[in-house]
């Protein structure tokens, strides 16, 4: 898959973040996590459950010139706002 950069519009390099032991995700300003590593903040968005077995990963591209980073979040879990 081809992405070029939103701000510079060069070609973003493809590449993955790798996902340990802990969930991967984005949280909105000012929410925080539970105490349990599985929680996602509310608003939050689950881009990646960790593996038992194996290394997980999310799909992102980079742009070395913008130092940027972009995950696509179709497909990932949305936790609703209580």
């Amino acid at each position: 898959m081809r992405m070029n950069c939103p701000k510079c519009e060069a070609i973003m390099q493809e590449g993955y973040i790798p996902v340990s032991n802990m969930n991967l995700y984005w949280a909105p300003k000012g929410e925080i996590p539970g105490v349990f590593r599985w929680s996602v903040p509310k608003g939050g968005v689950r881009l990646q459950r960790p593996e038992m077995l194996g290394i997980a990963k999310k799909e992102a591209f980079y742009c070395q010139q913008c130092d940027l980073v972009i995950i696509d979040t179709k497909g990932c879990e949305r936790i609703e706002p209580r």
